[in-house]
């Protein structure tokens, strides 16, 4: 079975893309997200979540340090 994570490149023609996680190659684009996953959906890939970078969105609330 693929894995898969969509990802968003607004730049391009189709600005959704299905990432293959352990090749690193896009097999999928798509003008639609939602399509675009349905279409993994049916071809049985399994879609994962993207990783969550821990300090995203994260504010710190010191001070910088003055010199």
């Amino acid at each position: 079975m693929r894995r898969v994570r969509i990802i968003d490149e607004p730049d391009n023609t189709y600005p959704y893309a299905a990432i293959d996680r352990q090749t690193g190659e896009i097999p999928l684009r798509h003008h639609d997200r939602t399509e675009l996953m349905a279409l993994c959906r049916r071809l049985e890939w399994k879609i994962e979540e993207a990783e969550q970078d821990p300090h995203a969105g994260r504010q710190t609330g010191g001070r910088r340090g003055r010199q």
